[in-house]
């Protein structure tokens, strides 16, 4: 009862659950990136068209985190050697691979070095107060502004429609969602750029950030007529 009941069952789920999500993460992106020539005949050249797009931008995203990951797992492993921080290079290693999950990863990558230092006989509370928060703002730097705008600039997608967009599939899939809430977006942008529907070309509008520009310069170009009208 008790293993069934305990900690230890509690721990078990938990890195069952997040070996399965980072399964589904991995099996989803494999599942974007993968050439399927197969399938594909003379006759579906827009669709062979709409699959490329998408395969480009998965590995653009794929791409852009990654640098951001390795220049992060630099900048802040530099900063734990030069606190003398024990295993820096480890935690240094740890904080490139938990960049791939927003938010979640950042914040394990922050806390992990802590109990280091704060066993650490030689530190002092500056110190764990140092090590805390200046790798604690690296990383929110790096999540609120320069990602989201690198990715939007990149996918055609606008920075706050990133940041919406992980909150948005971080609650219905969880850390999966969180990883996999840029590529999902910019495909179904992708998608509805090839839709022959009225409502699709607002959406993508919306997505890129151009909807309000496009409604205030129709209303500027309005009040210009009028105006010459008068």
């Amino acid at each position: 009862p008790f293993l069934l009941d305990g900690p230890l069952f509690n721990a078990l789920s938990e890195t069952f659950t997040i070996i399965s999500q980072c399964f589904l993460t991995v099996l989803f992106l494999a599942f974007l990136l993968i050439n399927d020539a197969s399938t594909r005949t003379s006759d579906d050249d827009d669709s062979i068209r709409i699959e490329n797009k998408i395969r480009r931008s998965v590995r653009r995203y794929i791409r852009i985190k990654t640098l951001l990951a390795l220049a992060l797992g630099v900048i802040v492993g530099s900063f734990y050697a030069l606190m003398e921080v024990d295993l820096y290079m480890m935690f240094a290693i740890v904080t490139v691979v938990l960049c791939y999950i927003p938010h979640v990863g950042n914040t394990i990558a922050v806390i992990c070095p802590l109990v280091l230092v704060f066993l650490d006989p030689e530190k002092s509370w500056g110190d764990v107060v140092t090590v805390f928060v200046v790798p604690f703002v690296i990383h929110q730097l790096s999540l609120t502004m320069i990602e989201p705008k690198w990715l939007a600039d990149s996918l055609d997608l606008h920075p706050v429609i990133v940041l919406l967009a992980l909150s948005f599939w971080t609650t219905i899939w969880g850390a999966a969602g969180s990883v996999l809430s840029v590529p999902v977006t910019a495909v179904l942008r992708l998608i509805l750029l090839e839709v022959d529907h009225p409502y699709a070309t607002p959406i993508v509008r919306l997505l890129k950030g151009q909807l309000m520009v496009s409604n205030a310069h129709t209303n500027s170009n309005n009040s210009n007529d009028i105006s010459q009208e008068s």
